[in-house]
């Protein structure tokens, strides 16, 4: 702890060249909860950019919501109010995702705003209310999803999580950033085991190694499942999204550019509650669900 505290007196450059020269160590062994403590302090309080603190954390993830969406299939509710600002037990469904988010760690948050767009900016403001800092990627024209991350990519230079902005669930987004390294993959798809009433929405084909074999066509030795509109992904997968289509698609374009370039893509089975809100049914089921007794 001597070294430690020896480097805070110096510039910044060294404390970092410290970091870096210790990384294998500070890996491979368990420091003491004190140890750990006062490096985040450092880390927290230094002007040692993101690209370096990954060298004490796992890195510095961030996170987009999709919030630009029209909500067709709720009007004519939605005509008023966008669909992720209706409320469940008094709370916004976004804010239910931004609870998850903050509990995983996540302070930097970027939302895409179309349909209603003020409102929702007027809703969360700077996410200070929230404890979290949230930046907002207009379209005045609807982009789709891949081309909403080609919009707000300059703000998705680490790995991030890309979520819904009209879904609850229970997940602890905390497993996802650990599966990606596990697996060696790029990009990690929450999936959902469908029910009979659910089977045509199950398109993601899923081997027993957890990895994501195919979308909307079945694949040899899989299972299919539902994808849950959660995910984990590293920032080079916005490279194989086309920018020369009109409203590009996670799902249409950009996993199956990556898995036509052999790049991994794990599946995270959730075994507990997921709902999507998007319509009169689901709604008036998430409203009677585990939501609605928090």
């Amino acid at each position: 702890m001597f070294i430690c505290y020896y480097q805070v007196w110096f510039p910044h450059r060294i404390f970092e060249e410290y970091l870096y020269l210790t990384r294998d160590y500070r890996s491979s062994h368990k420091l003491s909860y004190f140890s750990n403590a006062f490096f985040g302090l450092i880390m927290r309080c230094s002007k040692v950019d993101c690209k370096v603190k990954h060298l004490w954390y796992d890195s510095c993830m961030k996170a987009m919501i999709l919030a630009a969406g029209f909500g067709t299939r709720l009007r004519p509710l939605t005509g008023t109010i966008p669909k992720p600002l209706i409320e469940i037990n008094g709370k916004p469904v976004i804010v239910h995702t931004l609870d998850a988010l903050k509990k995983a760690g996540i302070k930097d948050i970027v939302i895409n705003i179309h349909h209603l767009g003020d409102m929702i900016r007027q809703r969360l403001g700077n996410g200070s209310q929230f404890g979290l800092s949230i930046q907002y990627s207009p379209e005045p024209e609807i982009k789709g999803t891949g081309g909403a991350l080609l919009l707000a990519r300059k703000f998705l230079t680490e790995p991030f999580y890309l979520i819904n902005g009209d879904i609850l669930f229970d997940l602890d987004l905390a497993v996802l950033p650990p599966l990606l390294k596990e697996k060696g993959a790029d990009a990690v798809m929450v999936l959902y085991q469908a029910n009979h009433e659910q089977a045509g929405l199950a398109n993601v084909y899923m081997d027993r190694n957890g990895y994501v074999q195919g979308l909307f066509k079945p694949t040899p030795d899989t299972a299919p499942y539902i994808f849950t509109g959660i995910q984990f992904l590293k920032p080079d997968t916005i490279n194989y999204i086309p920018e020369n289509i009109h409203q590009p698609s996670t799902t249409m374009h950009m996993y199956p550019g990556m898995l036509g370039n052999k790049r991994l893509i794990a599946g995270h089975l959730h075994n507990g509650f997921w709902i999507d809100i998007g319509n009169p049914k689901n709604l008036e089921q998430a409203k009677k669900g585990m939501f609605a007794s928090r």
